[in-house]
């Protein structure tokens, strides 16, 4: 049985909580991306040193953090671009990209991983209506993602 993950990486502060509340949005209306019951699954990453251990045993993790941009856009991040997007570390000690790495160095089989950064003003709140106006482009991008992968096509990778 295929296994997919929404995880949602963010924090108590202003703008990051975008992740996580998006995410909340997402599992609300889970039954709009198509997938069976039991399949899909939800949840919250405080930190991004527990990512490996979210991601762990599921086939597909899609990942749904801000970033600063053009609020209410939504775009795939590939590895790369981590290293370039400003703002995007952790007063934790480590960021998404390192724990990207660390998922690869720590699980024998790690999954297909998307990354999909939605865009905000990093020291703005975000906000019920930012919520409105962006979880239409979110929920269709994320079903893209998992259609493409249910049809045995890769998505994009973190």
């Amino acid at each position: 049985m295929t296994t997919i993950r929404i995880i949602g990486i963010g924090s108590y502060q202003g703008a990051d909580q975008a992740g996580w509340l998006l995410t909340d949005a997402l599992q609300a209306q889970a039954a709009s991306l198509g997938m069976p019951a039991g399949q899909l699954d939800f949840c919250r990453c405080l930190f991004p040193a527990q990512l490996w251990q979210l991601v762990e045993g599921v086939d597909l993790a899609v990942l749904i953090d801000a970033v600063p941009g053009k609020p209410d856009s939504v775009a795939e991040i590939v590895r790369r671009q981590l290293s370039i997007l400003p703002g995007l570390h952790s007063s934790h000690g480590i960021g998404v990209g390192e724990a990207l790495d660390l998922v690869g160095s720590l699980l024998v089989a790690p999954p297909r991983m998307v990354l999909l950064g939605v865009g905000v003003k990093p020291m703005d709140k975000f906000a019920s209506t930012d919520i409105r106006r962006v979880l239409p482009v979110l929920q269709a991008r994320v079903g893209d993602v998992i259609g493409q992968y249910l049809a045995g096509l890769t998505p994009t990778c973190a």
